[in-house]
């Protein structure tokens, strides 16, 4: 019998990154959508202030938000600066993408709970929101590309000045079960000091 431990660790080792070029077209049931974000609402928060939110677009509206951020992207960069292929990229993904979930930090009205907190706070509530979707065999990529960043997407989602786009969640089924074999630049040994 394995035991839970096993299967935790074993879930983030083999944790993949699976891009919506590598889906096929289908869709992800909403059950096991809301099963996702529920992950992700058990992450750590400081205060409780909990300051993940999440808006989630399927269906029509997935195709509409990929037009609309493409254009939005379109209007805003210089045409010396412009690339069709980036441009194309945001529509595109949609095709084969089930869902994609926007990512936004809701900021808390604690003043002594520093910003930086809230954003690991919100950080940790998508890695768990990876880690089930990678363990209930679906793809999932994180893009920040795009207008992500900006006031127009930030406004565009309904969100407050004080709020933070981090980015958007593509959730999707992989073309196949095999997964890419992970890599790391160096061996964690190599990232810690280790002290008594």
């Amino acid at each position: 019998m394995i035991d839970k431990a096993t299967v935790v660790i074993d879930n983030i080792h083999h944790r993949r990154t699976i891009k919506p070029e590598q889906c096929i077209t289908g869709t992800i049931s909403d059950a096991d959508i809301w099963r996702i974000l529920e992950c992700a609402n058990w992450a750590p928060t400081h205060g409780y202030t909990e300051p993940w939110r999440f808006v989630v677009f399927t269906g029509d509206a997935k195709h509409k938000f990929a037009k609309d951020h493409a254009d939005m992207y379109k209007a805003s960069t210089a045409e010396d600066k412009f690339k069709q292929v980036s441009y194309d990229k945001l529509i595109n993904r949609a095709q084969t993408t089930s869902h994609i979930i926007a990512i936004i930090n809701k900021r808390g009205a604690n003043p002594k709970i520093p910003e930086i907190e809230e954003l690991q706070s919100t950080a940790m509530a998508v890695q768990n929101m990876q880690l089930a979707a990678s363990a209930l065999g679906f793809a999932a990529y994180i893009h920040s590309g795009g207008m992500t960043f900006s006031d127009e997407m930030r406004q565009y989602l309904g969100f407050e000045e004080a709020d933070k786009v981090l980015g958007f969640l593509y959730l999707g089924i992989p073309n196949k079960d095999e997964k890419a074999p992970g890599r790391r630049i160096s061996k964690i040994e190599k990232k810690v000091v280790w002290k008594g």
